[in-house]
């Protein structure tokens, strides 16, 4: 059950619930262990490039994440591609970088990326990151919720989540920013749009910093940030 090339019926793994799909970055080349030695970078944008390339409407696809992944330059998402893992203990990217984000949600690079998606279950670790590498570029999704996401050990220049330009519409819950310099920036919203900024946070804890100069949240224009029962520690 699986496959290496052009997306097809053998390209994915039914779920035991009728009618998902998951696609693996093991289907596309990733070894079944996490190694420090090997990048899995274009493994892993081959599973999201082939659930977004998914052509039958039947079916509803996800990307999922069975282990750590190692990751040297940045993924871009694609339309209506959900990344699931099974727990931000166990499952997520190991950020390599050294400039960018690990997980590239900006609609200027695709534009029939932002639209209805959601993510969970899974970690962006940077403790191998350095200079001005982070974790999500934000710009543009729109109606998109992140749920049980881990953002952790970015010590380095750039805040680790940066949500910029157009976001309407998002649900950050039970995120947990942990050791980080600069945990998130919420930047100024996108005045090309009539519609508002609305991001809401529920239960997301930030927690440690690594080094001097760290801050927990970085609100350039709040005029349209909404905040719902979020914990800060």
């Amino acid at each position: 059950d699986g496959g290496t090339g052009a997306s097809t019926a053998l390209d994915a793994r039914t779920n035991l619930e009728v009618g998902i799909l998951y696609f693996t970055p093991e289907q596309y080349g990733a070894a079944a262990t996490y190694n420090s030695a090997v990048d899995d970078t274009a493994f892993v944008q081959a599973a999201i490039d082939a659930a977004g390339n998914w052509s039958s409407a039947a079916f509803a696809r996800r990307v999922l994440f069975s282990r750590m992944y190692k990751i040297t330059s940045s993924l871009l998402k694609r339309p209506y591609v959900p990344i699931v893992g099974v727990g931000m203990a166990r499952r997520g990217l190991m950020s390599f970088m050294s400039s960018g984000p690990a997980m590239d949600f900006n609609i200027t690079v695709n534009t029939s990326s932002a639209f209805l998606d959601t993510f969970s279950g899974f970690r962006i670790d940077g403790t191998n990151a350095t200079g001005s590498a982070y974790a999500m570029r934000i710009s543009g999704q729109k109606i998109a919720t992140f749920s049980n996401i881990g953002i952790w050990y970015f010590d380095t220049t750039e805040h680790s989540v940066q949500l910029l330009l157009g976001c309407q519409n998002i649900v950050l819950e039970q995120c947990y920013w942990l050791g980080n310099r600069l945990h998130e920036r919420i930047g100024v919203p996108w005045t090309a749009g009539s519609f508002p900024t609305t991001i809401t946070h529920r239960g997301c804890v930030y927690e440690g910093g690594l080094s001097t100069g760290a801050e927990a949240v970085i609100i350039e224009d709040s005029s349209n940030c909404a905040w719902d029962d979020c914990c800060l520690q």
